[in-house]
C-alpha cells in the first residue's frame, strides 16, 4: 500500500515511495560546472495527489534505461528546495503495475464524474435549436466517444490534469459563457455558444490516451493537436445532417469558434476570433483554466511556514496564499517572532 504521497513532501523529507513517471529526459551539465560535458536525469514523479521534479545525478544515461514513461517505479532519495520541491533520487527501479493499486496514481475529477455527466446532459437539453441538438445528439450517440470525453483530462499538467477533467472544465466553461449570454443577449447566440462550448476541446478524446497513468499524448495528438482533431470530428458530424454544411446557417461559425478558441495565434490558434460568440468562448475557456491554475497553486501550496507559493512557470508568478491555507494570523505572528 501506498503510504508517502506528493502532496505530504515537504524540504527534508526522506521519500521511500512509488510513483509513476511522467517524463524522463537527458540534460547536460552548465559548461561551468565542475562536470562539464556529463549528463544528469531530469524525471516528473506522479501520484494521484500532484507531481515532483526529480533528479538523477550520477549514471544518468545508464540508470534512464531501467524504467520508460509511464512506468510505476519505486524511488528513494531527499527533497531538497530548489525553484520549489525537487527530489534528488538515490535509487529508482521499476515495479509491476499489477503490484500496486492503480488509483493512487492518477486522481479524478473532485465532483465525480457521475455528477458532471449528469450535469452534462441538463446543459445539453437546455439547447433550443433542433438542429445544434440534432447535432449533439449525432455526436454523442457514440458510447465509446461518450466514455472517453467523460474520462480524458483537460490537460497533462497545466489545469485540470485529471479524470473527467475535460469534462469539468467544458462545464465551468460553459458557466461563464452563460453569464456572458445573459449580460449581452442582444449579440450572443446563446445556443450556438454553449455547442462551441461542449464541443471546443472535444479532440482532447483523440490527443491523450486515457489508458495512460500520465495521459501521454497519442501520435495523432502530436502531430495534429486537438484543435485540428476536433474540427475534423465536428466538420464530418455537421457534414451528416440533412444538406451537409450548406444547409446550416451556422455551421461556418461552428467551426471558426473551435478553430479560434485558443485565442492567440502564437497560443495555438490557427485563427483569432472574429464573432463575439468565438470572442466570448475564448475568454471563457481562458477564465476557468487560468482560474483552476491559480486555486491549485493555493490548494496544494505545501510549506506552512511560507505565506507564498513557489514559482509557477505557467502563470510565471508566485501567489500570496494567506488568508487560505493552515497559516492563521497567529502562525504569522509566530513565524515572524
Amino acid at each position: 500500500m501506498k503510504t508517502q504521497f506528493v502532496k505530504d513532501l515537504k524540504p527534508g523529507s526522506k521519500v521511500e515511495s512509488c510513483f509513476a513517471v511522467a517524463s524522463k529526459s537527458l540534460a547536460s551539465y552548465s559548461p561551468q560546472s565542475s562536470r562539464a560535458g556529463e549528463q544528469y536525469l531530469k524525471v516528473t514523479l506522479t501520484d494521484a495527489t500532484g507531481s515532483i521534479e526529480g533528479r538523477i545525478w550520477d549514471a544518468a544515461e545508464h540508470r534512464s534505461k531501467a524504467f520508460d514513461v509511464d512506468d510505476i517505479v519505486f524511488v528513494t532519495g531527499q527533497v531538497v528546495d530548489f525553484n520549489g520541491l525537487q527530489l534528488t533520487i538515490n535509487k529508482i527501479r521499476r515495479v509491476p503495475k499489477e503490484q500496486v493499486n492503480l488509483l493512487d496514481y492518477q486522481s479524478s475529477a473532485p465532483r465525480g464524474i457521475e455528477a458532471l455527466a449528469a450535469e452534462m446532459a441538463r446543459l445539453r437539453g437546455s439547447i433550443q435549436d433542433p438542429s445544434l441538438s440534432k447535432l449533439l445528439d449525432i455526436i454523442f450517440s457514440d458510447p465509446d466517444l461518450v466514455y472517453r470525453y467523460n474520462h480524458a483530462p483537460a490537460g497533462r499538467s497545466v489545469h485540470h490534469p485529471y479524470l473527467g477533467g475535460l469534462l469539468d472544465h467544458t462545464l465551468e466553461v460553459a458557466r461563464f459563457a452563460d453569464l456572458a449570454a445573459s449580460m449581452y443577449p442582444a449579440v450572443i447566440n446563446r445556443d450556438l455558444l454553449i455547442t462551441g462550448v461542449i464541443l471546443h476541446d472535444i479532440g482532447k478524446i483523440k490527443e491523450y490516451d486515457i489508458s495512460s497513468l500520465t495521459f501521454q499524448l497519442t501520435d495523432r495528438g502530436k502531430l495534429l493537436g486537438h484543435i485540428v482533431m476536433g474540427y475534423e470530428m465536428v466538420s464530418a458530424a455537421i457534414a451528416s445532417l440533412p444538406g451537409g454544411a450548406e444547409a446550416q446557417p451556422w455551421a461556418t461559425e461552428l467551426l471558426h469558434m473551435i478553430l479560434a478558441h485558443h485565442g492567440k495565434r502564437e497560443w495555438g490558434s490557427p485563427e483569432v476570433p472574429k464573432t463575439m460568440n468565438a470572442f466570448v468562448l475564448f475568454y471563457s475557456d481562458l477564465t476557468s483554466a487560468r482560474y483552476n491554475q491559480f486555486a491549485s497553486l493555493i490548494v496544494n501550496h505545501k510549506d506552512p511556514f511560507s505565506l507564498w507559493t513557489s514559482w509557477d512557470k505557467h502563470l510565471e508568478r508566485s501567489v500570496f496564499v494567506g488568508g487560505y491555507g493552515p497559516l492563521s494570523s497567529e502562525t504569522q505572528d509566530t513565524r515572524e517572532a
